[in-house]
C-alpha cells in the first residue's frame, strides 16, 4: 500500500479533490481508501451471507485478474479457496501464503494478496472487523514476512461464519431428536401438522449442507411409541416410513 500512501500524500499537498466519487449502489467512496470494497452492505460475519461474500469476491476477483485462490491441501490435491473451503484448513493457506511472501513480496501474487486483504477489511462490519482481530495470529504473517494476508484473513472469515452455521445445524437437529415431543405437543397431536413440521426442520438442515439421515434412528424410535403414526409424509432425503 505505500504506492497508495506516496499518492495520498502528494494529493494533499497539491489539494486534489478527484478521489471521491459514487459506486453503482450509489454510496460515497474514495478511490485511494475504499477502492476495494464489495458491496453495499458489509458482511457481518453470519451464516446466512456467507455465500454472498464469497460470490462478491468472486465477482470482484474476476474483475481485477486476481489467481490467487487455488492451492494444495495436505494432500497435495489442488482446491479453489472460494468453492472449496472445506477441503483447505487454515494451515495450508497459511503455508500458500507464506510460500509467496517468502519469494519476494513484490510478485503479482504477493500484491493480489494484499489487495484482497485491504479488499475484505474495507468489506466488512466494524463488529466482524473486531471479532477476526482476536485471530490475528492466523492471517498476520510472522516476522520476517510481517505482513496480513489476503487468502488468510477469508479462510479465518469463512470459518468463524461457519461457527454460526454449526451451532444453527445442531440446533435443528436437536429439534428432529429430543425436541421431537415438543414439536408434536406444539402441534397439539396432529399429526399431518407434525409431519409438515419435520420436514420443514429437515429442509433447513439440507439447506446448511448437513445430513438429516443420521436422525433416522431416532425418528423412527418417535413414530413408534406413538400409535397411529403409520408414516412420515414424504421426508426430504427419507424413504416413507
Amino acid at each position: 500500500m505505500n504506492f497508495l500512501d506516496a499518492i495520498n500524500c502528494h494529493a494533499r499537498k497539491c489539494g486534489w479533490q478527484i478521489f471521491t466519487m459514487n459506486n453503482t449502489a450509489g454510496d460515497a467512496k474514495d478511490l485511494l481508501t475504499k477502492h476495494g470494497d464489495l458491496s453495499k452492505d458489509a458482511f457481518d460475519l453470519k451464516s446466512d451471507g456467507l455465500m454472498n461474500f464469497l460470490d462478491a469476491i468472486n465477482c470482484h476477483a474476476h474483475k481485477c485478474g486476481w489467481q490467487i485462490f487455488t492451492m494444495n491441501n495436505t494432500a497435495g490435491n489442488a482446491k479453489d479457496l472460494l468453492t472449496k473451503h472445506g477441503d483447505l484448513s487454515i494451515d495450508d493457506v497459511i503455508a500458500q501464503a507464506t510460500a509467496v511472501f517468502s519469494i519476494n513480496p513484490l510478485t503479482r501474487n504477493a500484491q493480489e494478496d494484499g489487495q484482497l486483504f485491504a479488499c475484505i477489511n474495507n468489506s466488512m462490519t466494524q463488529g466482524a472487523i473486531d471479532v477476526l482481530n482476536l485471530c490475528q495470529d492466523k492471517f498476520l504473517l510472522p516476522a520476517p514476512i510481517d505482513e496480513c494476508s489476503g487468502i488468510c484473513f477469508l479462510r479465518v472469515n469463512i470459518a468463524e461464519a461457519q461457527v454460526d452455521t454449526r451451532a444453527t445445524t445442531n440446533l435443528l437437529l436437536g429439534q428432529l431428536t429430543s425436541g421431537l415431543p415438543d414439536v408434536m405437543a406444539k402441534e397439539g397431536g396432529n399429526i399431518r401438522a407434525f409431519n409438515q413440521q419435520v420436514m420443514s426442520i429437515v429442509c433447513r438442515v439440507k439447506r446448511r449442507g448437513a445430513d438429516p439421515g443420521s436422525i433416522l434412528p431416532q425418528l423412527l424410535q418417535f413414530v413408534s411409541a406413538h400409535p397411529g403414526m403409520t408414516r412420515m409424509e414424504s421426508l426430504p432425503g427419507t424413504s416413507k416410513i
